[in-house]
């Protein structure tokens, strides 16, 4: 089955918000969740009319979002380690799927996706972060070409650093 990978617009933008949104709440429940995080308050500013960063969206035949990707630009908010180039890097981030919908190549064609845009816009280095909490991440993340570049021993997330060269 064909799922269209589209940058939201107008309506879809809220739907998009949303999805977004109460898929961080499932896959995080231990975060507080009393607001949205500020790139998803200022979504048009952050994602959309141009700006540097970008949103994709995967729908079903019926309309319906079952997974979502970002991309912004990365302000080497980790000091722990540094990046293997000073070019400028895009964090991934927000790639959700819908459970039910996991194992049919979304998230593959979410990142290819994103991965387009970044290189139409002259990006080469990507960066992400990731936990082994959230079950095949890491793999994933691996299979489609990101590399460990730092893991930290903190708990309780321990979180696995990766980058990637799109060129």
């Amino acid at each position: 089955m064909a799922y269209p990978i589209t940058i939201p617009t107008g309506a879809l933008i809220k739907r998009a918000i949303d999805f977004s949104y109460q898929s961080r709440k499932i896959l995080f429940p231990m975060l507080c969740h009393d607001q949205l995080p500020e790139d998803l308050q200022l979504f048009e500013s952050t994602y959309s009319n141009g700006n540097a960063g970008a949103f994709l969206i995967a729908k079903d035949h019926k309309g319906k979002i079952v997974g979502c990707i970002a991309a912004r630009p990365y302000n080497h908010r980790f000091k722990q380690f540094r990046l293997a180039s000073e070019a400028p890097a895009y964090e991934i981030c927000r790639l959700y799927v819908l459970p039910a919908y996991r194992h049919q190549k979304i998230g593959g064609m979410l990142f290819s996706g994103i991965s387009l845009l970044l290189q139409s816009k002259g990006i080469e280095q990507l960066y992400l972060h990731t936990h082994p909490f959230l079950d095949g991440a890491q793999l994933f993340w691996e299979k489609m070409g990101f590399k460990l570049i730092h893991r930290d021993q903190d708990p309780p997330f321990y979180t696995i650093h990766m980058q990637h060269n799109i060129s």
